[in-house]
Formats: C-alpha cells, structure tokens, sequence
C-alpha cells in the first residue's frame, strides 16, 4: 500500500502535535506508511496541490472556517475522508452537508481518534470505481460521482457529475447491478444517496440543487433508507 496522505488544519498548534502524535501511532502500529502535512489555516490547505487521503479539519478558525474550506475542496472534486476537530457539538449536523467521515470533539480526541482513523482506512480500502459499457465506449466510474439514473423509454440517462451518458439498458436492468448503491424512489429514477442532501416533500434535493421525484408508495420507505445511509457514512450525533 502507498503512503497514506494526510493533512491537519487547526490553528491551535497544541492540537495538531497531538493529532500528529495519535495518528502516526496508530499507522506505525499498523505497518501504515504516512505523510502528514501540517497546516494553521485553511487557506494554506487550499492552496496545497497535493491530494490527501484523510483531512483533520478544525471547523472554527480565523478567516475561513472549517466548513467553507471544505465545501472548496469538495468543489473540486476533492476525494479525501475528512474528520472534523471541535469543541462544540452543535455544529454536528452541519457537517454532513460536506460528507464528513467523523466529527471529533477536542476533549474525546484521545478515545476517538483512532477510531475515525480505522473509519477511514476503512473507506478509503473500498473499491467505488464501476465498469459502465454503453456499446460505444466503457468508462471505470467512481460510484460516488454517480448522481442519479433516469429511464427515458428504452434507454436510460446516467447523470455523472456534470455530464449525462445514455444506455441501452432498462432502470431494472441497473437496479440490479448497483444492488444496494442506489434507491429506487421511483418508477423513472435510481438516486445516489452520496449526492443528497435533504428530502423535501416528495422530492430528493441533491447538492448540485437537482430534484428527484420520490412517489407516495415509496416515501416512507425512501426516508427510513437515506436515515439509515446518514446513520452509517456521516456519523452525525
């Protein structure tokens, strides 16, 4: 395995040796080759060109905070599992709009931080990347850019990111390949619960501000699910 790439973002120096400190711990234990990079703002992280693995991010600092830092890099298709540090618990909820692994209060680090360091490790180790053949061209996509699939007659729309590619296949036809990866909360729609951000009434409001329709006979269904996704991938308290 390659050296895992991580940053620490805090303006408190105290508590990036002690992230550092736990972390390289934790991987040498583990046999886990690391590269830490340090960082007191979250300008310097943005400016950064390298990519990182896992990201410490302290949510309140001068300047720019921790959520608008990551809202940057996950704007720029930044990767990376990101593990916020605070000392308030009420900023909990706000951190899931950015897909954060953990939320780590500064006064728990030392029960913690292993912890999310396994959750990310963990993440990171699994294969996201699916084998799309649309007859013309097969693309290896990262499941997480996939928004969501609509069926358009006999063919269907796979919305990737900022582009559209269509199949020849029925919407059962990729129910049953994606398995569990994507919730069918309609007769025309397979939503990626990666890209959601909120359910509105009758409607997923995925974070590029695109709503899919979710049909009454599925509703109840369609929020027990996406808590349930909430529960396990964000981990909000």
């Amino acid at each position: 395995m390659r050296a895992l790439e991580i940053a620490i973002c805090d303006d408190n120096v105290q508590v990036i040796k002690k992230v550092s400190e736990i972390s390289k711990k934790y991987l040498f234990e583990k046999e886990i080759n690391c590269n830490i990079t340090e960082f007191q703002n979250g300008y310097n992280l943005l400016k950064s060109k390298k990519k990182y693995d896992i990201i410490f991010l302290d949510v309140e600092m001068p300047q720019i905070d921790g959520f608008e830092v990551a809202t940057i890099l996950r704007n720029k298709d930044e990767k990376a599992e990101i593990i916020y540090l605070t000392n308030h618990e009420e900023f909990a909820r706000e951190a899931y709009k950015i897909r954060a692994l953990r939320y780590i209060l500064k006064s728990c680090m030392n029960e913690e931080l292993v912890e999310g360091l396994e959750a990310a490790i963990s993440e990171l180790s699994k294969n996201k990347i699916v084998m799309l053949d649309n007859g013309v061209k097969c693309m290896a996509v990262d499941i997480t850019d996939i928004f969501f699939i609509e069926a358009l007659g006999d063919e269907t729309n796979i919305y990737i990111k900022n582009k559209n590619e269509i199949f020849r296949r029925s919407l059962k036809y990729w129910e049953e390949y994606f398995d569990d990866l994507l919730f069918r909360c309609h007769r025309s729609f397979l939503v990626n619960f990666a890209s959601v951000i909120e359910i509105n009434g009758t409607f997923f409001i995925l974070k590029n501000g695109i709503k899919i329709p979710i049909s009454i006979r599925k509703l109840p269904k369609a929020k027990e699910a996406f808590r349930k996704y909430i529960k396990e991938h964000a981990r909000i308290f």
